[in-house]
Order: structure tokens, then sequence, then C-alpha cells
């Protein structure tokens, strides 16, 4: 079983993929790696969290207590905390080098947390904060499917 998701997603599927045995391979693109520790922003966790509901009101099943508990940082989001688990598996972290959201040097850091494995890290010259479609594009999808 391999997990992918961008963003929020990102963080999602680390801390789903550590805990859950079957899991073997994550990819995560522009993952916050820990919610209690964000950079500054021009937009706040409260903000963000009305942007995501507005534009994805079909498919978010977030509460806004929920939210709350991850301004408060007491959500169970944050991947590095899992990190020993995660050095199991296999990780791929994507990140656009031009993301103004979430720091590329989230990955990055995350990366060298991992350790030595079967890890990968892609960053993209002129990629920007993006979820998991972006794996569409045929250089991405190519080094994607040669480390899977």
């Amino acid at each position: 079983i391999a997990l992918v998701g961008g963003s929020f997603g990102g963080s999602v599927v680390l801390v789903a993929g550590a805990k859950i045995p079957a899991v073997r391979s994550i990819i995560a693109l522009a993952a916050p790696i820990d919610w209690r520790n964000l950079p500054k922003s021009e937009e706040s966790l409260r903000d963000i969290y009305r942007s995501i509901r507005r534009g994805y009101r079909q498919i978010w099943r977030v509460t806004k207590a929920e939210w709350r508990r991850l301004e408060r940082g007491t959500a169970d989001l944050n991947p590095v905390d899992y990190i020993p688990a995660l050095r199991r598996k296999r990780v791929c972290l994507i990140h656009g080098l031009q993301d103004r959201v979430v720091p590329p040097e989230t990955s990055a850091t995350f990366y060298v947390l991992l350790g030595p494995g079967p890890h990968r890290l892609i960053l993209v010259k002129n990629g920007r904060h993006f979820g998991h479609d972006v794996l569409g594009r045929k250089k991405l999808m190519r080094e994607v499917q040669e480390w899977l």
C-alpha cells in the first residue's frame, strides 16, 4: 500500500502511514511536518481553515473543533513525532523551491531527520505550493515511478 497526499494531506499520509503496518510507501508533497512550529506566515491557521473549507466544501470533513486542536498543537498530525516509524517505510518528499506557504526547508529538514534508507527528496525548481495533482507532470511522475 502506498499513500499520497499534498499540503495538509501530506501531513495526514505521513502520520497515517507511520501508524498502519500495511503501508510501505508514502509520498508527501509540500507537507508541514510540525503544526506546532509552523513558520511565520501572512495567513493564520484560522484563515487557512476558512479557505480550505470554502474551496473544498463537498469533500472537507474536518470540523472546526478538530481544527482548533490543530491550532493549539494538540492534534495528532505532526509527522516529526513519527520519525522512528517512518524510518522503516519508504518516504518520498516532494517540495517546490518557490513555495511560500510551507517552506521547502521543511521537507529538506525532515529528509535529513529520516536518515539513511529508501527515502527520496525531490525539490522542484520553479514549483510553488502544490498538492498531489502535480504528480501528473511527466518528469515528476517518471521520478516517482523510478523511486517506487
